[in-house]
């Protein structure tokens, strides 16, 4: 009788230990808006945010090679962003060359992008839009973008702002990060 009592206990205790085992886990319903404006949730056994589809802004590194060498004499403008050694105190910390050749040639330039600076809001929110980000005027902000596209930017990245951070009436606020990449005002 002791016997088959301990059998049918440890029957039960292995049965409710394999049933725990097979009961999936549920992720937090957050949401994580991607640059070209989608959103993904929380996958896999880690409940992980999956990677977001690339943004059509591209960084072209300067490289030692390319330091003091001669250039032809086109023009394809592009937006040279100054390395570290530079302190900016206006946007955009970076100058507008005749090309990346010449961009390169400069000690203080780190990288470029396609095309001038910008430098007005108007410039701004179509910089904002061509790295697949949607433009707040009246935060002056670019929703939806990489903190790589942030920085080329030179904004302020937040990886997970309030949905309510622009309205201070709000009393209600769904739980969602949103990528932002905000702006001082000019």
């Amino acid at each position: 009788m002791k016997i088959n009592t301990i059998v049918f206990i440890l029957t039960i205790f292995f049965v409710l230990l394999l049933v725990g085992c097979s009961v999936p886990k549920a992720c937090t319903q957050e949401a994580k808006i991607c640059p070209d404006g989608s959103s993904v949730g929380r996958i896999g056994p880690n409940c992980e945010f999956p990677t977001c589809p690339e943004s059509k802004l591209k960084i072209n590194e300067c490289n030692a090679s390319q330091r003091g060498q001669s250039c032809e004499d086109g023009y394809n403008p592009v937006c040279a962003w100054y390395n570290q050694s530079i302190k900016c105190v206006k946007y955009p910390c970076a100058g507008t060359y005749a090309n990346s050749c010449e961009a390169c040639r400069d000690v203080k330039v780190a990288y470029w992008t396609e095309g001038p600076c910008p430098k007005t809001d108007a410039e701004l929110q179509s910089a904002c839009r061509d790295a697949g980000g949607d433009w707040l005027p009246d935060s002056k902000e670019c929703v939806g973008i990489s903190q790589e596209q942030c920085s080329i930017l030179n904004g302020k990245f937040n990886e997970c702002a309030s949905a309510c951070r622009n309205d201070p009436n709000a009393t209600i606020c769904t739980l969602q990060c949103v990528v932002v990449c905000q702006f001082k005002s000019s």
